[in-house]
């Protein structure tokens, strides 16, 4: 007895794969000539156009950020400096109250009363021509 399988009458071999041949390239009907110095043209350069169109656009939001952290700071001052003339204009009208009521002639009168001042009896000096 064999131990080697049968092929089938029909059967055929797997295929194996194999790249496709490239077609050949038709040869230019000019002659190949090395480019000259002066026809030379260097590739982009992909960093240097990146950084032509980034940097722009970066220096464009950090200018935003900058004005608009600005415009912030000077409303916030400018809020502060109205709410400390509130309360200043709020302080002087007060103290000016206080200074009316301190000058008052009754307030005075009554203080001189309490610490026993009298007020002096006043006469008129003689002018010219009086019998005095």
């Amino acid at each position: 007895m064999s131990a080697a399988p049968k092929l089938k009458e029909h059967a055929t071999p797997e295929p194996v794969w194999r790249p496709r041949s490239r077609p050949q390239r038709r040869e230019s009907w000019r002659p190949q000539t090395p480019p000259s110095p002066g026809n030379y043209r260097a590739a982009p350069n992909p960093l240097r156009r990146t950084l032509f169109i980034v940097l722009p656009l970066l220096g464009l939001l950090l200018g935003y950020v900058f004005l608009s952290t600005a415009a912030l700071q000077g409303g916030y001052y400018r809020q502060q400096l109205e709410e400390e003339l509130t309360h200043l204009s709020q302080q002087n009208d007060l103290e000016e109250q206080q200074l009316r009521d301190l000058r008052a002639h009754g307030r005075i009168l009554r203080q001189a009363e309490e610490l026993g001042m009298r007020p002096a009896p006043t006469t008129m000096p003689a002018g010219p021509g009086s019998t005095r």
